[in-house]
């Protein structure tokens, strides 16, 4: 959401009309779309955690690239591998969270309840973070930009790094503990 957010108002400040600035979500949906079906396809309850490792670690280097990526082209190829990235990452964790919720005698109703919870919350969180981040040197003009759109990716760059941490931790620890 982050992504989509700071790209949409990067493109709408470089003079982009409704039809740029929707290339912003429509380049990771398409990519996005087309790539869940294969990695479907490919993940198990034996490489999710991999996968969804690999989808974490590579979000961080598209949003720390998109932090330099100074023209709308660059932009929209990095937001596509964005959508690469975020399959990666779901698919293989909605598999992980099963495997974990079930093993811990949780139902599937929980494990979809938590996870609808995460991804909303990040949903919700990451446009509103950067768009105080995006404030940070702001020229006065209208429609100026100033360097805030690179910290706001570079947040996102931040929470990516963090969430493969965390689920690297919490995969250890759950390896760790006895199942039946």
């Amino acid at each position: 959401a982050l992504i989509f957010f700071v790209g949409s108002v990067r493109a709408a400040r470089w003079g982009g009309g409704a039809t740029k600035v929707a290339l912003v979500a429509a380049a990771w949906s398409v990519v996005y779309v087309c790539a869940c079906p294969v990695i479907g396809r490919l993940v198990t309850a034996r490489n999710a955690h991999r996968l969804a490792l690999s989808g974490c670690l590579l979000l961080t280097l598209v949003s720390g690239l998109l932090a330099v990526a100074d023209g709308f082209e660059a932009m929209l190829v990095l937001v596509g591998v964005s959508g690469l990235a975020t399959a990666l990452f779901f698919p293989p964790f909605q598999v992980l969270m099963k495997a974990m919720d079930t093993a811990g005698g949780r139902s599937v109703a929980y494990s979809t309840g938590l996870y609808t919870f995460s991804w909303s919350t990040g949903f919700a969180c990451g446009p509103f973070v950067s768009g105080f981040l995006m404030q940070f040197g702001r020229s006065g003009t209208p429609g100026g930009e100033g360097i805030g759109w690179r910290y706001a990716f570079l947040f996102g760059a931040v929470v990516s790094a963090a969430t493969a941490a965390a689920l690297w931790y919490f995969l250890r620890v759950w390896r760790a503990m006895p199942h039946e």
